[in-house]
């Protein structure tokens, strides 16, 4: 066999490999809408929970109401959140502003692209709550 076929082989098992435990275990936590408040969570699993919320929920018009109940759980007092992709959801300017008071201090990346519901009032916000 040519080494190009082990590569191939590779990197068709690597696409092919199951979900890690924490992957499973976010899946379930978002899929069920288990309840976060109180519990402390290190930055890479709120990260990786509002991922694989963003995967979930890609695109539903349905789910403004239930996304800023999803991010209402999220206290920078006990769960650090630094990268927030929002890109393609439906977040609402209120939504968005609530978001930012409460995580200014630990955002480093906000991915907007595509939020329909967004206004230039969400630009606003973004422009007073993280330039402070």
């Amino acid at each position: 066999m040519s080494p190009n076929h082990h590569k191939t082989m590779g990197s068709q098992l690597a696409d092919n490999s199951p979900d890690s435990l924490l992957h499973t275990c976010v899946q379930f936590v978002v899929k069920e809408g288990i309840d976060l408040r109180g519990v402390s969570l290190p930055q890479e699993i709120c990260d990786l929970l509002i991922q694989v919320y963003r995967e979930t929920h890609l695109n539903s018009e349905l789910m403004s109401e239930s996304f800023t109940k999803f991010l209402s759980q999220f206290r920078s007092n006990n769960s650090r959140i630094c990268s927030a992709k929002f890109a393609d959801l439906s977040i609402t300017d209120e939504t968005l502003e609530s978001f930012l008071e409460e995580h200014s201090k630990t955002v480093t990346h906000l991915d907007i692209s595509n939020c329909s519901h967004l206004t230039t009032t969400a630009l606003q916000h973004i422009n007073t709550i993280l330039t402070r």
